[in-house]
């Protein structure tokens, strides 16, 4: 099973989208979770609904200036329904072949003002639920080894994220560094992130 976690940074122009179908299709997945659209809800849809006809889309404004959060899945392999909320897009169903429910949770946490979502998102209504996945960008930086570029400090909010995640048996998946589709200014090394999960 392959989950995709990607953050786009926008839309782009035709060779993005491209380079992003390209991406996607390579690598098989059957549930697909996006966030920085920097569009509208009904022009994320559209925009995913080109590259997957018969799969089911949904989407979510997002805090901020990132536009929406979209998540997709394949109907044939996953049986799914959505619940939009305050800190995201929840999944929850079953997965073809594995037993018992599976909760899926996309977010894109502002990057000011951080308080009341991080209050909410640790919260025992979503730390609690059985077989949680959380996917996203986080707009937190746990361990420095996950920055690249000349802006490397400590986030305050590292503590009580780790806290969360210890007090929750929680487990961290490693990222993957990939050649990024733009330059963030930040170095000549500049990256994109993208995580999956493989069984």
């Amino acid at each position: 099973m392959c989950i995709i976690s990607l953050n786009i940074r926008g839309l782009g122009t035709t060779p993005k989208y491209l380079a992003l179908k390209n991406l996607l299709l390579s690598l098989h997945p059957l549930i697909i979770l996006i966030q920085e659209m920097m569009h509208n809800v009904p022009h994320a849809i559209e925009y995913f609904r080109k590259m997957f006809p018969t799969w089911h889309i949904t989407a979510i404004a997002a805090m901020g200036l990132s536009g929406s959060l979209v998540a997709l899945w394949d109907p044939r392999w996953i049986n799914m329904k959505d619940f939009k909320c305050f800190v995201g897009i929840l999944l929850e169903g079953n997965i073809h072949g594995m037993l018992g429910y599976v909760h899926i949770l996309n977010i894109y946490a502002p990057y000011r003002e951080r308080g009341e979502f991080w209050d909410i998102f640790i919260s025992p209504s979503i730390m609690e639920l059985q077989t949680l996945i959380i996917a996203g960008d986080l707009n937190c930086i746990i361990s420095l080894d996950e920055t690249w570029g000349c802006f490397r400090k400590t986030d305050p909010l590292a503590g009580k994220i780790q806290n969360a995640t210890i007090m929750n048996n929680f487990v961290d998946i490693h990222l993957y560094k990939i050649s990024p589709t733009w330059d963030n200014g930040r170095s000549s090394s500049a990256m994109w992130k993208k995580d999956w999960i493989d069984s």
